[in-house]
């Protein structure tokens, strides 16, 4: 019965106001069979219904076997960026996160999961960043530019802060006309949108340093290839590596401190 009703109140708001999708909260805590239930009923009258749900750490549970939910808020994403980028972790232990999450998901749900840095439930971001937009604008750039659904938390673009809940949830600042996060997240989005590597490609990971504090990663397919390189450092880095040569004929690369660099195919293989 209470499955039932679950679905009644599911269905009602398919049927009625055409929602693509449903955010199940605390799902790794829902019985395994009741979720493989939702999904079956949802799934078979309404197959491009999105099945999301919330999970603080390894979601594989519940999306992994693909009977379940389609995919996860990642806070194992999260988790991450937060040690790289807003707390100036090491560069080897991100590339151990991120390839570590990469191994533990399908290729397809990796292609799709939700990537966010904060949420209603977190510190904001900019916050855990110390107030430091520049390593704001890193972990953003790196959030459009891997692979997934990259999400923004209302505010964040408009350069709110907050600690953890409730200051995390403060009204929206709406006045924001002229501010340089916006329009730089907004240029970032462009980027993404206007590019099919971006956001179909592959990923590859190229070189990490800890010494230097970069992370450099490509997306590709078969025929073409890009590349970002990422410095978290307070100095500027210079990258001589094989692989960078070998896949974009760049033999010297250039990274300003805490920035990123776009790395064009100007030669090498694929």
């Amino acid at each position: 019965d209470v499955q039932k009703f679950i679905l009644s109140v599911m269905e009602y708001w398919i049927q009625e106001f055409e929602i693509d999708g449903w955010r199940l909260d605390v799902a790794d805590e829902i019985e395994p069979l009741c979720l493989s239930f939702i999904r079956r009923t949802i799934k078979n009258k309404y197959p491009h219904v999105l099945l999301l749900g919330e999970c603080w750490s390894d979601a594989y549970r519940i999306i992994g076997n693909g009977n379940q939910l389609d995919i996860t808020m990642n806070y194992l994403f999260r988790n991450a960026c937060y040690d790289f980028f807003a707390k100036n972790g090491r560069a080897e232990e991100f590339a151990n996160q991120i390839n570590t999450m990469l191994m533990r998901y399908r290729k397809q749900i990796n292609k799709s999961n939700f990537n966010l840095l904060d949420s209603h439930d977190t510190e904001r971001f900019l916050t855990s960043c110390s107030y430091d937009e520049n390593m704001l604008k890193l972990a953003w750039a790196f959030q459009m530019f891997f692979i997934g659904s990259p999400s923004v938390y209302y505010g964040d673009e408009v350069g709110m802060s907050g600690e953890n809940d409730p200051l995390c949830r403060a009204g929206m600042k709406w006045e924001y006309k002229d501010c340089e996060l916006h329009n730089y997240i907004k240029g970032l989005i462009e980027i993404r949108n206007s590019n099919e590597l971006i956001k179909h490609g592959d990923f590859k990971q190229l070189y990490v340093s800890d010494k230097q504090g970069v992370y450099i990663f490509m997306r590709f397919n078969a025929n073409d290839c890009i590349g970002f390189a990422f410095n978290t450092s307070s100095e500027d880095q210079v990258i001589n590596d094989k692989s960078v040569y070998d896949y974009f004929g760049v033999s010297s690369l250039r990274i300003d401190k805490k920035s990123f660099q776009i790395i064009n195919k100007i030669g090498g293989r694929i």
